[in-house]
């Protein structure tokens, strides 16, 4: 699956299996998949992560101005849906 990507039901809680499981109705057909390996989730350190918590950060702040705006200029003006 692609990388950040929820993984599909079936994979999610899969145990390691040697020979494969399946098959799995997916969007692109009927897949056998095998669990090599399960790696427990662990929390991510902050100095990992911390480009990414600025960008979002940065875009939560940049909508809520722009969502500001847009409610001072839907009070100047009549907006229908055509």
């Amino acid at each position: 699956h692609r990388a950040g990507a929820p993984p599909p039901r079936p994979v999610a809680n899969a145990p390691a299996a040697p020979h494969g499981r399946g098959p799995h109705r997916g969007p692109r057909g009927y897949h056998f998949i095998r669990v090599d390996e399960v790696i427990p989730r662990q929390p991510l350190r902050y100095e990992d992560i911390r480009s990414q918590v600025r960008e979002d950060w940065s875009a939560m702040r940049r909508n809520a101005s722009i969502e500001q705006r847009l409610e001072v200029l839907r009070a100047n003006y009549a907006i229908r849906e055509l």
